[in-house]
């Protein structure tokens, strides 16, 4: 059941339809607003097992209903016929004359199952599984769940994610995943939490992505997620985050983090990376080779107990750190500045590809005076294209010889088109000038053309342009 105040009325959700309680501090009573007549949500049948506590997703982690400047939003899980369960996505508004009125907006993709939803800046986030009956068993011995997140925005669904990767782009096939982050606890500013079973995530809007916020060290391996966050002022007079979950054995777990770290100690989260992966980025030439050669970086507040490390990926490979901000180097701090990456003693080898994609790492090195620290802007440099030396010269294809055997002109000719059609590579002498020096040896070419200039009896010659074969140098 989902207990919301929406413009000072006491509605609850339970899953069938939107009711509303009356004089809640005086003699309550229950009245009905909508019923969508669509009946009961499927995770009715979902396991709730109160005696074991063994839930991997607690009741009170199960949030389908949430209040909204736009009206009182709900998803119902319903079955279809092609057997497979679907969410709808509801929304309850008062009218002038004080009627409630309901409307669906939207649907989700058959297969999903929705089991938390939040309110976040303009859009309705919504946290969806494939694995239905895992999800109703609801056990930890079964293993983590897969979760993807959803948003409607203006009317219209659109993908935001998944924490933990691919999320099986087979039928049928699901990933193997070693956490199941599914509540969807609140939102402050750009941030959206969301409760896993290690610890707790963010959907940053915006930076983009869904990435790791704080690690529990001390919530057991077989443990239910984190299913609900608050605030509260410690005695340093801080405003803080705390995050609740519970043990296997049931016991509550919490853990806490400063909402502002401005000239405040970092405490429990000495010692922690935080990660930010970027999408794939190709500067607008998705099949040239390039190469990265510089990049920058504007960091605000980064403090004298934190480092960045920038790692970066070319063609889909493994991760190579590029550079790394100690928390005593202030060059960035003042603002933008390009920084070479030819030029960096750190692992730089691989520089050269088609596509790239580059992660910050933020380790909060010790304990300390930190202030919070956030990356303003990057951006990164490439070239592409490579000045080649070319040559043209004519041949007579008449006069052509190998071990003393003058070879047919059409043979020589077709042979000199079908290697300029196939770009493969040759290696040849150039000379050059009245005294025929010899200006490259084994030089390794391609031949880019051959055109035909005369061919009659007695005057077969074709003129040839060769160019440095790419990745070669002088």
């Amino acid at each position: 059941m989902n207990l919301l105040v929406h413009n000072g009325r006491l509605l609850f959700y339970g899953g069938d339809e939107l009711r509303e309680i009356s004089d809640p501090t005086g003699t309550p009573s229950i009245a009905n607003i909508y019923d969508d007549g669509m009946g009961f949500d499927l995770l009715q049948s979902m396991d709730v097992d109160s005696v074991n506590d063994d839930e991997l997703i607690r009741p009170v982690a199960v949030r389908l209903a949430v209040s909204t400047s736009e009206g009182v939003y709900y998803v119902k899980n319903v079955g279809t016929n092609s057997g497979l369960p679907q969410p709808w996505v509801f929304r309850v508004e008062r009218n002038a004359a004080g009627t409630d009125i309901g409307t669906p907006v939207a649907t989700l993709p058959e297969g999903l199952v929705v089991t938390s939803i939040a309110w976040h800046g303009s859009s309705l986030v919504m946290a969806a599984t494939t694995e239905y009956k895992k999800l109703l068993l609801n056990n930890v011995a079964n293993g983590d769940i897969p979760y993807q997140f959803w948003h409607l925005t203006g009317g219209s669904i659109g993908a935001l994610g998944a924490p933990l990767g691919d999320q099986g782009s087979s039928p049928g096939v699901q990933p193997s995943v070693d956490d199941t982050v599914c509540a969807l606890l609140g939102s402050r500013q750009n941030l959206l939490f969301i409760g896993g079973r290690k610890g707790i995530w963010v959907y940053d809007s915006i930076r983009g992505g869904i990435h790791p916020y704080i690690e529990s060290h001390d919530n057991p391996a077989d443990a239910g997620v984190f299913h609900s966050m608050g605030y509260y002022v410690d005695t340093n007079n801080d405003t803080r985050y705390v995050f609740m979950g519970a043990t296997e054995a049931g016991s509550a777990i919490t853990l806490t983090k400063n909402v502002d770290r401005t000239g405040t100690t970092v405490e429990a989260g000495s010692g922690e990376v935080y990660e930010l992966e970027s999408n794939i980025f190709d500067f607008r030439y998705p099949l040239e080779k390039k190469r990265l050669v510089r990049f920058f970086i504007d960091i605000d507040g980064q403090g004298d107990e934190g480092e960045w490390k920038l790692y970066l990926s070319v063609d889909d490979a493994a991760w190579n750190l590029a550079y790394t901000l100690e928390a005593t180097d202030a060059s960035p701090k003042s603002g933008p500045q390009w920084i070479d990456l030819t030029a960096l003693s750190e692992d730089t080898e691989n520089l050269e590809g088609v596509r790239f994609q580059y992660k910050l790492a933020y380790n909060e090195t010790g304990e300390g005076t930190a202030r919070a620290t956030q990356v303003r802007a990057i951006g990164f440099e490439a070239v592409t294209g490579i000045m080649s030396p070319a040559w043209q010269f004519s041949v007579d294809l008449g006069q052509t010889e190998i071990e003393n055997e003058v070879l047919d002109p059409v043979t020589t000719y077709t042979a000199l088109r079908n290697l300029a059609k196939e770009f493969t590579d040759m290696e040849m002498n150039v000379y050059m000038g009245e005294d025929n020096s010899q200006l490259y040896t084994n030089e390794k070419v391609i031949i880019e053309s051959v055109d035909l200039m005369t061919a009659d009896a007695n005057n077969w010659t074709a003129k040839v342009t060769v160019s440095r074969a790419v990745g070669q140098t002088q």
